[in-house]
């Protein structure tokens, strides 16, 4: 089975949702600021390039985002709402980091890695050189900081420990989660015994995956957020027609839950059974 970041979790979160999105492949709502925290990704990346042989200018990054947005075929984007917040996010995180080291010695990494029987598949923003060893960051623009405790049980940072051992062989010595819209960088630890026991639980929960039949809902907070509450039948009060029943995609749209929940960035870009690329939080 090929893995990934946002399968995992989401099965991990509700096995119902799990399904509505990878199997039944339902319509999802438009995401608003995806737009835009593509963008950011792109000049960011620009940035780190620039710092890897010198001192970024903001000149050369500005430059850098406004093509990423012409290149999209929207040339008049300049003054939007999404174009000048983005445009805000990265002239602060110049400010904040132009005169720190930075090394980073992967951008963007793809990974492809086996593990026990499945393939775990994702991208990691950034793995920087340390004086004794190698750091993970990955960049969030969530609107909420985290908490330490949240970022201690992160389950992307651990799984791109996880590949970077089996795919590179490198143990990172910290890995960071950077949120650029407080420009604040937190950073944990995993050891080798919470590695190993990471590798068990994916390889369990792919398992689980591929056997399940049921995909139950659970409910909890996250209701709140997801497309899929309208034909849940845990709030709709309707029976769930089989899985080998449901066609693969249905024809009219899911009401849209007009609100502002956090969503993840890396399902909008993949939709709903694509690969993640970016791990953007919005």
């Amino acid at each position: 089975m090929r893995l990934s970041y946002s399968k995992l979790n989401t099965y991990r979160v509700c096995p119902l949702r799990y399904r509505f999105t990878y199997l039944d492949r339902l319509p999802r709502r438009p995401r608003r600021l995806f737009r835009a925290a593509r963008r950011i990704h792109q000049a960011l990346m620009r940035w780190l390039v620039y710092a890897r042989t010198g001192t970024p200018r903001w000149e050369d990054v500005a430059a850098a985002y406004d093509s990423a947005w012409r290149a999209s075929g929207e040339p008049d984007a300049q003054g939007s709402r999404d174009y000048e917040e983005g445009l805000r996010i990265l002239r602060e995180y110049h400010t904040a980091n132009v005169d720190r080291p930075c090394s980073p010695v992967l951008l963007e990494h793809k990974f492809s890695v086996p593990v026990g029987g499945h393939v775990l598949v994702g991208a990691i923003d950034r793995v920087d050189a340390a004086d004794t060893g190698y750091e993970v960051i990955d960049y969030k623009l969530d609107r909420e900081l985290r908490t330490q405790e949240e970022v201690d049980a992160d389950l992307q940072l651990g799984l791109y420990q996880v590949a970077l051992e089996a795919g590179q062989g490198i143990r990172p010595e910290s890995l960071s989660l950077y949120f650029l819209r407080h420009n604040l960088q937190r950073t944990t630890v995993r050891t080798a015994e919470q590695s190993g026991e990471l590798q068990r639980w994916v390889v369990a929960t792919a398992n689980d995956i591929a056997s399940e039949r049921r995909f139950s809902p659970c409910v909890g907070d996250h209701c709140g957020g997801c497309d899929f509450r309208p034909v849940c039948p845990a709030h709709t009060g309707k029976p769930l027609a089989p899985l080998a029943a449901r066609p693969v995609q249905i024809d009219a749209q899911l009401p849209l839950l007009l609100h502002d929940a956090p969503v993840g960035i890396e399902e909008a870009i993949a939709g709903p059974a694509g690969v993640e690329q970016l791990s953007f939080h919005l």
